[in-house]
């Protein structure tokens, strides 16, 4: 359970008694993979608290969703907000590898950072108030498939990370966390990472084709993006890279279930 512990404190902000202050390098590679569950765990967590502010208090929805997202990022620390923002910095103002490492070290925010950030949130916020708008319209959504929804996608974001971390080793003469995580033989570790989108994905079954097309091209796209990035602008993969692959590949599956309350309901009860 140690292992459980040091990835729900790496990604929260949640005061873990049980979690190692020092975790060793056995603790820190058993504990990557724990890293998607935490990530769809956070999800369910604001699929729960849209759905008792909607249904339970009878909140305008676009409000309970902005105040779900706002408690999500009260969580997590806004970590991937931040990486988000650093990234769109570096890369965007950045010429050269070495320009933009030093960009990237840089906490000061940038033109690039705050459009990535004002972006990037606004897009979860209407694919998230795309995906319940049966709450307010009338037509019952189910509760089930949306916290499914919601787990998948938090989920799927963090496990895209670790795809990034697997085949880009973290860039040299940077000491952080993600170094000892992506240290290591990576063996079964990521088919037994994988293998927990089986149960969600089955339940989500109803999605569309064209749903699960846009989302797994994207995921390629995204990853192949990523590898490219980090091996060619950073010499090596880094938190905020890391951090950002998370915040995309988790927009990027609301984005894409988003499409089917467009189509004609998939999440609405029958």
């Amino acid at each position: 359970m140690e292992a459980f512990w040091f990835a729900l404190s790496f990604l929260t902000r949640l005061p873990i008694a049980a979690a190692p202050a020092q975790p060793d390098a056995a603790t820190l590679q058993r504990g990557r993979l724990f890293l998607p569950l935490v990530g769809g765990l956070i999800g369910l967590s604001t699929a729960l608290l849209v759905l008792l502010l909607a249904r339970g208090i009878s909140l305008p929805l676009t409000l309970a969703v902005a105040l779900a997202l706002a408690f999500e990022a009260r969580l997590t620390g806004a970590m991937h907000e931040d990486a988000v923002a650093d990234c769109a910095d570096a890369l965007g103002g950045g010429w050269s590898r070495e320009r933009t490492l030093e960009i990237l070290r840089d906490s000061r925010l940038g033109s690039y950072g705050v459009l990535a950030l004002v972006l990037g949130i606004l897009l979860r916020l209407l694919a998230l108030t795309a995906l319940a708008g049966g709450l307010r319209l009338g037509l019952g959504i189910h509760p089930l498939r949306w916290c499914l929804a919601l787990f998948f996608a938090g989920y799927a974001g963090r496990l895209q990370m670790l795809l990034l971390l697997r085949a880009v080793p973290p860039a040299p003469g940077r000491s952080s966390l993600s170094e000892g995580i992506g240290a290591g033989g990576w063996g079964r570790d990521l088919w037994v990472c994988a293998a927990g989108l089986i149960l969600p994905a089955l339940a989500l079954g109803t999605l569309s084709f064209w749903s699960w097309l846009v989302w797994g091209a994207g995921a390629l796209a995204l990853h192949r993006w990523a590898c490219r990035t980090a091996q060619v602008r950073l010499g090596g993969s880094t938190g905020d890279l890391l951090g950002a692959v998370a915040f995309a590949g988790q927009l990027l599956c609301l984005v894409s279930f988003a499409i089917e309350p467009a189509r004609g309901a998939w999440i609405w009860a029958g």
